[in-house]
């Protein structure tokens, strides 16, 4: 049914096939290919570009753990640095406030310039515990140390709580804007303690991530943007000129763990590579927006998709213009064969007006009309011939009946006048005859063959009054092959008309039969005057004999190319072999019989 219904989707005109042709065959595998290509083609896009944000995310990430093993570092080591610890304890020892805070702040400077030497984006602040803060930046507001003080960070410092730790939770920027316009600082907040564990002083360490993150992305090939989140899912501090993650998103980067990795996000159409930062327990992220990446390729996709489109509609314009031009004659041809075929078949198409390959087949259509009308001629020729050929069979079918009831009349005459002699060549020549006038039996057994040579023999000696003898050599096994019809007989007449014509002598007919290779032979050889001889009596007779080739004809027909009919020359005589298929009278669904019931006084 399915079959069915798609052969109905077939447009019946040509042009129209030539049409869907072209988009099943050329337009919708080609179509097909390409999209595959450009699959393939925008994952390797994609998994270059993961590759080079994952290599740039790593570089950061190191960058930063460095910059925050550094900063550490300077903590430890402004912690160890006794002038500033001796300064931050006992503030009173000097006499200005300037001699004091350009002591401290240039003992900041070298500690920091030892770890940091070009421009860091990190900050410092140092807060006493005797109302001093002391800063290495120009912050946006004059420091104030009261107000800085009373920050919760500050509380949670002096009661021990958050020490050592990285966070944005008070990261409101405080540096003036001509140093650092981002929104927002990350920072580390810790005490100082003297030998004795003693808290002398607090320091707030902040670094400019933002800043940080945005400096890099000028160094991505695509358009990106970074960001930290805690593993809380806490967004820290995102940058704002980005777009923000969403809660969906940073579940989803939360369940990565703490492996490298990245995953698709369709609904923001984004790629987000992932890396874990242990030292400040959160995570680095990498957005990249698909479109960043696919840009180009789908710039490439649509001029491609569009110039296929303008091609396939040019096509369709010329292979329809194409097909009409041939499809036009073509229906025209058809109209006026179809009016001839019905019509008048002898009438000829004209050629006028036509060429090229309408033309040929023009001319194809009127030599197949004039073949027809000759093989429609012929055809009622044969079969004038075949009605006078019924005619003549239906006649011919008396004689045989006449014939057997005249020569049992005889038959019976002779037996009255006690002639046996006549009425033996009665039963005789009726067993030849029927055998010969069953036109629907071409194959007889072997042993229905032998019977015929015998009758033939038996009025034959008559005639030549036992001039010759007749031997018999058969593998009685062979006595329901079939064999053609009189084929024995034939051969046996052909040895005494020919070949016993003229001979001076006594005449031996040898007759044999056997099996071999699944291939029966029957010989008949004589001791005549040989092959060449009676061809050339044969040749001078008014009447020429035609048992021979009527015989190679039968064969053909029966056996075709396994039948085999050879004529050897002898020193005395001539030996005529044939071979053909064994084929046994019990394998087929009709035997056959003869009745001579009437001749032999059985009926």
């Amino acid at each position: 049914m399915l079959v069915k219904a798609l052969l109905r989707l077939i447009p019946s005109t040509l042009k129209y096939r030539l049409f869907l042709a072209f988009i099943l065959f050329i337009l919708l595998p080609f179509s097909l290919l390409s999209l595959f290509n450009f699959s393939q083609v925008e994952a390797l896009m994609q998994q270059t570009t993961i590759k080079q944000s994952r290599d740039q995310l790593d570089r950061l990430k190191t960058s930063i753990e460095d910059y925050i093993g550094s900063a550490f570092k300077t903590k430890v080591l402004l912690q160890q640095d006794l002038i500033l610890t001796n300064t931050l304890k006992n503030p009173d020892f000097y006499t200005t406030d300037l001699e004091r805070r350009t002591l401290v702040e240039r003992r900041l400077s070298a500690i920091i310039n030892s770890f940091f030497l070009s421009n860091p984006e990190i900050f410092y602040t140092l807060l006493d515990l005797h109302g001093n803060a002391y800063a290495t930046f120009l912050p946006s507001l004059a420091l104030d140390y009261n107000e800085l003080s009373g920050q919760k960070w500050f509380a949670d410092i002096i009661a021990g709580k958050n020490a050592g730790e990285w966070t944005a939770e008070y990261g409101e920027n405080y540096v003036r804007k001509d140093i650092t316009s981002s929104p927002h600082l990350m920072s580390f907040y810790s005490s100082l303690q003297d030998s004795n564990f003693e808290t002398y002083a607090v320091v707030r360490i902040s670094l400019d991530y933002y800043s940080w993150f945005k400096y890099q992305a000028k160094f991505n090939p695509t358009p990106s943007t970074f960001y930290l989140v805690t593993k809380q899912g806490q967004l820290m501090t995102p940058p704002e000129d980005g777009p923000a993650l969403s809660p969906e998103s940073i579940q989803k980067l939360i369940s990565q763990g703490e492996s490298d990795s990245y995953f698709v996000d369709p609904a923001t159409s984004s790629i987000y590579n992932i890396t874990f930062m242990k030292t400040v327990d959160s995570y680095l992220v990498n957005r990249i927006p698909t479109e960043s990446i696919f840009n180009e390729i789908n710039q490439q996709k649509n001029r491609f998709f569009l110039t296929l489109l303008i091609l396939t509609v040019v096509f369709a314009f010329i292979s329809l213009g194409i097909s009409y031009t041939i499809t036009r004659p073509l229906g025209n041809l058809q109209k006026k064969m179809s009016k001839i075929a019905v019509d008048n078949i002898k009438v000829l198409l004209p050629e006028k007006n036509s060429s090229g390959e309408v033309l040929e087949l023009i001319r194809s259509f009127n030599k197949m009309l004039l073949d027809l009308n000759v093989s429609i001629e012929q055809s009622k020729k044969l079969e004038r011939q075949k009605e006078a050929l019924r005619f003549q069979a239906l006649i011919a079918q008396m004689n045989p009946h006449f014939l057997l009831n005249t020569l049992n009349n005889i038959k019976w005459l002779a037996l009255r006048e006690g002639a046996q002699d006549v009425a033996d060549i009665c039963i005789a020549l009726g067993k030849v005859l029927e055998t010969s006038l069953n036109l629907e039996v071409d194959l007889v057994t072997l042993e229905t063959e032998i019977e015929l040579v015998r009758a033939y023999i038996s009025i034959q000696e008559f005639r030549f009054d036992k001039e010759f003898d007749i031997t018999y050599e058969f593998d009685e096994q062979l006595n329901e092959t079939l064999v053609p019809k009189l084929c024995l007989q034939l051969l046996v007449e052909n040895t005494i008309s020919h070949g016993f014509s003229t001979m001076d002598g006594h005449g031996l007919i040898f007759i044999r039969s056997y099996l071999s290779d699944n291939k029966v032979t029957l010989e008949v050889q004589d001791n005549g005057i040989g092959f060449e001889a009676a061809q050339h009596l044969n040749n001078t007779r008014s009447r020429k004999g035609i048992g021979i080739s009527n015989l190679k004809e039968r064969m053909r027909l029966l056996f075709g190319a396994e039948a085999g009919f050879e004529v050897i020359r002898l020193p005395k005589g001539a030996l005529v072999r044939l071979t053909f298929p064994h084929i046994e009278a019990s394998n087929l669904k009709e035997r056959i019989t003869f009745d001579v019931e009437s001749l032999t006084g059985r009926g």
